[in-house]
């Protein structure tokens, strides 16, 4: 019987991103209907009752949702980037780039805050973009798409946004902060960005694409540029520091900074990118910042070592 370590590592790229789309898919899948099954062990749900939300997409409790959300992040992200990062490589730890980082952490991790920040103010450039973008009438429905499953996704987030204790702001921050911002990173800088960075025999076109997928999968086509951006950003730190250390922490910030600012500030969520849109001094600053913040972080790690093409 081979062993499964590994079993993969001579595939070709496009071999591998087959491989690792299925136990995507397979993951989220079982992931999903363990939720289910299990969800009336620890809440006061019944099986008839999670049949008609199946059916019916909605009127499912908070606190269930966040449970049923939790195990399908971990079963579409978490498992299945170990598992691909496992047959693809032989060592699963050095390919998703979750070895110890060498080069001065303190400064360069201490860096991704301001970054962060400055990171904020040009998404919310890009948030005003999407308005003024122009899309031909034969992609008129796929928008109308995007953006009827986008309401069907805020809704879900305006109820995970209830934080009426600390108990809901601290299983908020972990599914809407920390969860994603370690499994999404291992998949998808971890996994996918290294096979299309083979796939094209390009650092750059790789990030890329990893990008645009990334992007695309959170279904926000009103913060497609925004997310794009983002992408962008934790690719290239991802390919710089060759870890993924500064790419997590990075996401964490910017996805944990809104709960943050929410919960214990009382920004309003839905203003907040409106307020900022609306302070030019404010955006001038953040471009300038997280110009000098991210040109830092390139010259503090050790870039100069990391290959045009990622090795097993």
């Amino acid at each position: 019987m081979p062993k499964l370590k590994a079993l993969f590592i001579g595939q070709s790229p496009w071999g591998q991103l087959v491989l690792t789309l299925l136990l995507v898919l397979m993951g989220a899948l079982l992931f999903q209907l363990l939720a289910l099954a299990t969800a009336p062990w620890f809440y006061n749900i019944t099986y008839a009752q999670i049949g008609q939300v199946v059916q019916n997409g909605n009127g499912i409790p908070s606190s269930i949702l966040k449970y049923v959300q939790g195990l399908s992040s971990i079963g579409t992200f978490v498992v299945p980037g170990f598992l691909a990062a496992g047959l693809l490589s032989d060592g699963p730890l050095g390919h998703l780039g979750l070895t110890r980082i060498k080069s001065t952490p303190i400064l360069t991790f201490g860096l991704l805050l301001p970054m962060a920040w400055g990171a904020t103010a040009i998404s919310n450039l890009l948030f005003g973009a999407y308005e003024t973008l122009p899309w031909p009438e034969a992609m008129q429905g796929i928008r109308d798409w995007f953006e009827s499953n986008e309401g069907l996704a805020q809704e879900q987030v305006n109820g995970f946004l209830q934080m009426d204790d600390f108990w809901d702001f601290a299983s908020t921050f972990f599914l809407m902060a920390i969860l994603p911002a370690f499994g999404e990173e291992l998949l998808f800088r971890g996994v996918l960005q290294p096979i299309f960075t083979k796939a094209t025999r390009s650092a750059h076109i790789g990030i890329g694409v990893t990008a645009a997928l990334f992007a695309l999968m959170h279904l926000q086509i009103s913060a497609v540029l925004p997310i794009l951006f983002l992408g962008i950003v934790l690719g290239y730190l991802r390919y710089w520091s060759g870890k993924l250390w500064l790419s997590i922490i990075l996401h964490l910030i910017n996805n944990g900074g809104i709960l943050v600012a929410l919960y214990f500030f009382g920004v309003p969520y839905q203003n907040e990118a409106e307020g900022l849109q609306n302070n030019i001094t404010v955006l001038l600053v953040g471009v300038a910042v997280f110009a000098l913040s991210i040109w830092a972080v390139y010259r503090f790690i050790n870039h100069k070592k990391t290959p045009t093409i990622y090795d097993d």
